[in-house]
């Protein structure tokens, strides 16, 4: 080295040192798969082919609705990135094994076209895109109302999920969806704080109003279900449609669960959870607005007005 010359050293921070993390979409979209995997086996397992159907036509889709989009807007194909995929497989998990996959095709054209590619492509999307894509399945092709089962025992839901046809096929045994949920957060992808506050406030809300009467609800057996799981570590944690301070995560974890436990609970919408976390992305900039940093000499409120 010339005695001029200047050397630049670059730390990169990680939760586990040991472990060698590959910072690019195509990585962490790849780790995100990887966690996915025991949540689709247990789905295929518990469902049959009916649900092998949804989850390849899903991903099938999102991945033709991908290139589609790179065409149209003549920019490079991202296909590679595994980012499609992720989405598809997440709208698949979200739907019950009644959809029809004519239904779910359209779902994962919007969720690709219109909620991810209108507004830029990855990292620029307001809203989550498979729940945009679910919702337009359930809006246009409403299923039949299905009288749910009685729900099993917390120990049977951890271990062996549920197999009502009235559930998501991503409702698997909550083991498997904490394997996922473990590796994401051991290799960095997602953070805690979101999916913690999520889980307080709904459990809470199931405890103090879910039972007969008050305080007599069952908040372990709603957290092991490996449904509500796949919600916390997957749909609200997606750190794109959620804000980017601890304090905005931490509104955006505890309003989703607060509002996705109302609507679960007083408004007989079973998959309230699910449209409380789009309701929040809708929010998350103003939440990010209001609890970032904000100028010298501006008042809070002030700052907040768009």
């Amino acid at each position: 080295m010339n005695r001029g010359s200047r050397a630049e050293l670059v730390v990169q921070p990680a939760r586990f040192p040991h472990i060698t993390r590959d910072w690019t979409t195509a990585g962490m979209m790849r780790d995100v798969l990887i966690a996915l995997v025991p949540v689709v086996v247990g789905a295929v397992w518990l469902r049959g082919w009916r649900a092998l159907a949804m989850l390849s036509v899903s991903v099938a889709i999102c991945i033709a609705g991908e290139a589609l989009a790179c065409i149209l807007s003549r920019k490079p194909l991202t296909i590679g990135d595994g980012s499609a995929a992720v989405t598809g497989i997440l709208m698949a998990l979200t739907l019950p094994t009644g959809t029809s996959l004519p239904a779910l095709a359209a779902g994962a054209l919007f969720a690709i076209l219109v909620a991810k590619a209108f507004f830029g492509g990855l990292g620029k999307n307001l809203l989550n895109p498979a729940l945009a894509g679910r919702l337009l399945v359930l809006l246009l092709w409403p299923l039949p109302p299905t009288a749910l089962s009685e729900t099993p025992e917390w120990i049977t839901l951890f271990l062996r999920g549920s197999a009502d046809p009235a559930t998501a096929i991503g409702s698997v045994p909550a083991l498997l969806v904490l394997t996922g949920a473990i590796y994401l957060y051991l290799s960095g992808v997602i953070t805690l704080t979101a999916p913690l506050a999520f889980f307080a406030t709904s459990a809470g809300l199931t405890w103090v109003f879910g039972g007969e009467s008050l305080l007599m609800g069952s908040p372990v057996t709603f957290l092991a279900d490996g449904g509500v799981l796949l919600i916390g570590f997957f749909l609200v944690s997606d750190t794109v449609t959620m804000p980017a301070t601890r304090a905005g995560r931490l509104l955006f974890g505890a309003g989703a669960g607060l509002l996705g436990g109302a609507l679960l609970l007083w408004a007989g919408t079973p998959s309230g959870l699910y449209e409380a976390i789009l309701v929040l992305n809708a929010c998350s900039p103003l939440i990010e607005r209001v609890t970032g940093p904000r100028p010298s000499g501006i008042g809070r409120r002030d700052y907040a007005k768009p």
